[in-house]
């Protein structure tokens, strides 16, 4: 009597529809139906084979796990885009202090204007020529004679121990067009410097105004040889005449450490000569010693009250441009820590897909899914995913098999975000901005380390 429905389950069992197929994975939806999960990384190409299976379960978590972090990363990124934005805005509101403050590295090298100094050396007794033959406020080579200074052997007091002077033949420079006749107080070099070179032989001054015609033609060999000359023969009173030439002259060859040297020992042998002051502050700024170079400036600023605005712009201009280089850098640096996370990122998506790829060749294929009759019903928003194609090789055949198939909701969901690209774009962009800045509107700051400046950095203050 019992087992009367017992045998009739078993019938209704082994009589159902051959063409009805069977699900392995289910889902509650959000209006609380059981339904079937059609893409399901679980619907077999053998369904019976539980190592399959076990291993479609552990390349699912792996799969979840990489994508987590790659999330987690993603948000970094914006994070590190929205802070690098933040770092150009800063930067952006000193545009002003760009335009007011830059300074060029010409505009740091050394040279003589006040007819003051000129008088230590005494040229107007030299003044009594006939007229001149060029135009009075300019120096030119004559072609009948030129005022070339003897060499002399190794000078200590010359500082030839120096790199720069051991191999002073190399020395280049551009014209110092800022040195003339009119301003030295001559109205006809060529001459004056030949006749007195030949006829005082030991007299320093024809030696360093010669220095300075060759100063003024931008031949720094020549004008370095009677620079030398100059501080052999010249009295202790005057030898920092002659050493800030030589200075001068290195300095406008790029070569700032040895000018430095050179400029100090001038310093040091006339301490209240507002020139040598300005000089040496010029031979700090270019090697980046700009708290020295400051205090050299304000030196300058009580032997000569006319240097006051000088101090006040350049302290402006460190301060400014200390500000600026630091943002930039910032940028830079955000940067470049963007980069290495879009690296890693990069490499964690390579992962993700390869792991991808091999839940995918364990499953039935979506396409062939979605051909039962039993599944449209749950299955028709896959039909809008689209599809995809990849190059396969099977394990029958050694020629790539091209495979095509539609996009699963887990598919969807690690491709949708185009968020990476933007980032990318961005990082492309604002490099480019930051190199175009680097080279426009840093000047002489570009290679010099502002950042050991001690000023204040609030330049709206100053």
């Amino acid at each position: 009597m019992h087992s009367t429905p017992i045998l009739w389950l078993l019938i209704t069992f082994c009589t159902v529809p051959p063409n009805v197929s069977a699900v392995n994975h289910w889902i509650v939806s959000v209006d609380g139906k059981i339904q079937p999960k059609i893409d399901s990384p679980f619907f077999l190409r053998r369904p019976n084979d539980l190592v399959a299976f076990l291993r479609q379960s552990e390349y699912l978590q792996l799969i979840i796990l990489l994508n987590a972090k790659l999330l987690l990363l993603k948000t970094e990124l914006v994070k590190k885009m929205e802070e690098a934005n933040t770092y150009t805005i800063d930067f952006m509101y000193q545009t002003e202090c760009i335009i007011n403050y830059l300074v060029q590295e010409t505009d740091m090298y050394s040279t003589l204007k006040a007819k003051k100094y000129f008088n230590r050396i005494n040229t107007k007794k030299y003044n009594r020529q006939p007229e001149p033959t060029t135009p009075p406020n300019t120096i030119t080579k004559s072609k009948t004679s030129l005022p070339v200074c003897e060499s002399i052997g190794f000078c200590m007091a010359c500082m030839d121990h120096l790199e720069s002077m051991m191999h002073r033949g190399k020395l280049e420079m551009s014209p110092e067009l800022d040195l003339n006749a009119k301003e030295l107080g001559l109205s006809s070099m060529n001459e004056i410097l030949v006749t007195g070179l030949r006829n005082d032989p030991q007299s320093w001054k024809y030696p360093v105004l010669s220095s300075y015609f060759w100063r003024a033609l931008g031949m720094a060999n020549q004008a370095m040889e009677c620079a030398r000359r100059a501080v052999h023969l010249s009295p202790r009173k005057y030898k920092d005449i002659a050493l800030l030439s030589m200075g001068t002259i290195l300095q406008r060859s790029n070569r700032s450490s040895d000018a430095l040297i050179v400029l100090h020992a001038a310093t040091d042998h006339a301490p209240n000569v507002v020139e040598n002051q300005v000089a040496l502050a010029n031979g700090y700024f270019l090697v980046s010693d700009f708290n020295r170079s400051i205090d050299c400036f304000e030196i300058a600023k009580v032997l000569d009250p006319s240097y006051s605005e000088k101090e006040k712009y350049m302290r402006k201009s460190m301060t400014c441009f200390k500000y600026i280089k630091m943002k930039l850098k910032q940028i830079e640096r955000q940067l470049m820590d963007m980069k290495s996370d879009l690296v890693s990122f990069s490499e964690g998506k390579e992962y993700l897909d390869k792991y991808y790829e091999k839940l995918l060749r364990e499953q039935v294929p979506i396409g062939a899914r979605l051909a039962e009759p039993s599944f449209d019903v749950h299955s028709h928003h896959l039909l809008h995913h689209g599809q995809y194609c990849s190059i396969r090789k099977t394990q029958h055949s050694k020629e790539p098999v091209l495979f095509c198939d539609f996009y699963s909701d887990l598919q969807m969901q690690l491709n949708k975000d185009s968020t990476i690209d933007t980032i990318q774009n961005y990082i492309d962009t604002k490099t480019e901005f930051v190199k175009n800045q680097w080279h426009l509107s840093l000047g002489a700051y570009k290679n010099l380390d502002i950042e050991s400046f001690s000023g204040q950095l609030d330049v709206q203050d100053e």
